[in-house]
This record gives C-alpha cells, structure tokens and sequence, in this order.
C-alpha cells in the first residue's frame, strides 16, 4: 500500500511541475512592432542601449514601424547625397507621412549617422541636444554595390 501512495504522489508531483512549467509560457501577445529581424539590428539595439545607461541617457524601445522609416531616410541619404534639393525633397516626403505626434530626435548627423556599420558612433547620437526626449529606435542597413554596409539610427519621440 505505501509503495502504491508513494507512485500516485510522485505522479501528482510532476503533474504540478508540468503545470507550473506551462503558466509560465508565451501566449503569443507579443507585439509585432518589437519583433527583431533576422540581421543585426537586435546587436545594434542593445549597444545603443548599453551606451546609453553608460552615458546617463535613457533606453530605447526598438519598433519595426519607425525602422522602416529609418530604411526610407537611409536610402534616401545614400541615393541623393550628391543633390541637396533632391534629398531634401525625398526627406520632406518621408517626414509628412509620420503621425502628427511623432518627432524624429535623432536621423542624419554628418559623417557620423548614416556611416559604415564598422565605424559607427554610437556617442555621438548620445550628445544630441534633445536625445532623452525618446522612446523609440528604428534601424537600418544597406550594403553598397562595393560590399560597405551602411547604418542609420534613428530616434523618435512618440507623444500617446
């Protein structure tokens, strides 16, 4: 008799186990707007994130929305560097079609953002006046027909 109470405890304990393993599980309300490509983005992210808990400056929240934002002004930099009034054209068009409550804090700094992922900088995004004011990231790469790949981060102060 006591080896049969010992088995049916035994089996009710992992039956709780089993259960206390799965309330602990995903239920798929992840927010598609925070889901990381298959790049490098997420490393980026966390960089920029470290470098800025290091300079006092606030963490940001990666979006898929604002990142491709990010990848029209980075092709729009890249594609229309050499004519001003063609690249302040696109960025204008870009710019108007955020939401009324989104400013870009952080887009283009010259010779530091865009820059080749290798040499990127991140402190210097963090002396942006402004640059506590913003809550989310977008992020994005192209690679030149050389092989240079291309970083652009930019920071948006989205206003609920």
């Amino acid at each position: 008799m006591m080896k049969l109470f010992k088995k049916l405890l035994a089996v009710a304990m992992v039956a709780v186990l089993a259960l206390t393993v799965l309330t602990g599980c995903d239920t798929g309300t992840t927010d598609p707007d925070a889901v990381y490509p298959d790049d490098e983005t997420e490393s980026v992210v966390y960089a920029l994130n470290n470098g800025a808990a290091a300079a006092n400056q606030p963490q940001l929240t990666y979006s898929v929305k604002y990142s491709k934002i990010t990848k029209e002004l980075l092709d729009n930099y890249l594609d229309n560097y050499g004519n001003i009034s063609k690249y302040n054209e696109e960025y204008k068009r870009i710019t108007d079609e955020l939401d009324k409550n989104v400013k870009i804090i952080v887009d283009v700094i010259p010779s530091t953002n865009p820059a080749k992922k290798s040499g990127f900088k991140y402190t210097e995004l963090y002396k942006v006046t402004n640059y506590h004011l913003a809550e989310k990231v977008g992020v994005a790469f192209k690679d030149s027909s050389s092989g240079t790949r291309y970083l652009l981060i930019c920071t948006f102060d989205v206003e609920e």
